[in-house]
């Protein structure tokens, strides 16, 4: 059976914001998918990260990713600047190529059940040059509740997701 794709929520940037907040998740699909393209108001070229937030819950969340920037690839952890939730994933800062935006899905299967939760995401940020950053992560959350809200973060408090960010909620069930 194929995949039906329900979008739950939106949100699109209309001014300077360090978060955006998804509450009220139904529990009627099977997976969740968040996509979002952003960029931020921080002044160096190439990209920064995003964080989310599950639940309001600060603790139990592990992330690993490969990535290349600039054409060097490597493994590890987020960045330890990331303010709290190392799951995310990337936007493109405001000293990029203007209008450039960064790409990002995260995808959380089983979002219903009582279990740890796992997530993936895909993100890449470009700047028509370099510096560019593309990233593929796994993540894990150790909290066993339903996820019922999202918050996503800017990098560090003092960065801001800028007009025209877009951020997508979509529900997934086996229809």
């Amino acid at each position: 059976m194929p995949n039906t794709y329900t979008l739950i929520a939106s949100s699109t940037v209309s001014s300077p914001t360090y978060t955006v907040t998804f509450s009220s998740i139904p529990q009627t699909y099977t997976d969740l998918k968040l996509v979002f393209s952003a960029r931020s108001d921080y002044g160096s070229a190439g990209g920064s990260e995003v964080s989310i937030q599950l639940n309001s819950i600060t603790t139990g969340y592990t992330s690993q990713m490969i990535y290349s920037n600039s054409g060097t690839s490597a493994t590890g952890a987020p960045a330890s600047g990331n303010p709290f939730y190392t799951w995310g994933g990337g936007m493109v800062n405001a000293g990029s190529t203007a209008s450039t935006f960064g790409s990002s899905e995260l995808y959380i299967p089983n979002y219903t059940s009582s279990l740890s939760k796992s997530a993936s995401t895909d993100s890449v940020t470009e700047n028509n040059g370099a510096p560019i950053f593309m990233q593929m992560a796994s993540h894990l959350s150790s909290n066993g509740a339903a996820v019922t809200s999202m918050t996503i973060y800017a990098w560090q408090s003092f960065i801001n997701f800028v007009a025209g960010s877009t951020f997508y909620l979509y529900g997934i069930k086996n229809s």
